[in-house]
């Protein structure tokens, strides 16, 4: 099975986070009420968060070579939402209702196979600069 390339790994995960935005600001009472039970500046402020990096992944990606160090990074800002994931799941028990218990891990899903596909693009662009 040939791997996509790093470049467009980085671009579908600038895709996903800026759906994830604009459902943060388009969605915010439905997230609140369905997901996590929270004041709604929250998803509003992780929204705000969401297009920055989404911004950021896009511009990596766009670079002609790829930065090792902006793509590692990125990575590892995927691995730390990956590693937040069980900890909001346990610390927010109480607020999230069962849909937004599989709606968190669906997004942690994507964002593990995102974080996978960089991990092997980056041991691809490793091998390609020595």
């Amino acid at each position: 099975m040939r791997l996509p390339s790093l470049q467009n790994v980085l671009y579908v995960n600038a895709f996903f986070s800026t759906v994830c935005a604009v459902a943060t600001f388009v969605a915010t009472d439905l997230l609140v009420s369905h997901v996590l039970s929270v004041p709604p500046l929250v998803f509003q402020v992780l929204g705000v968060g969401l297009v920055a990096f989404a911004l950021f992944v896009f511009m990596v990606a766009r670079a002609t070579p790829l930065s090792h160090t902006l793509v590692m990074s990125i990575f590892i800002a995927d691995v730390l939402w990956l590693l937040a994931t069980p900890v909001l799941l346990i610390v927010m028990a109480e607020r999230i209702p069962s849909t937004g218990t599989v709606f968190i891990i669906e997004i942690a899903v994507v964002v593990a196979v995102l974080a996978t596909l960089e991990w092997q693009g980056l041991r691809r662009l490793s091998a390609a600069q020595q």
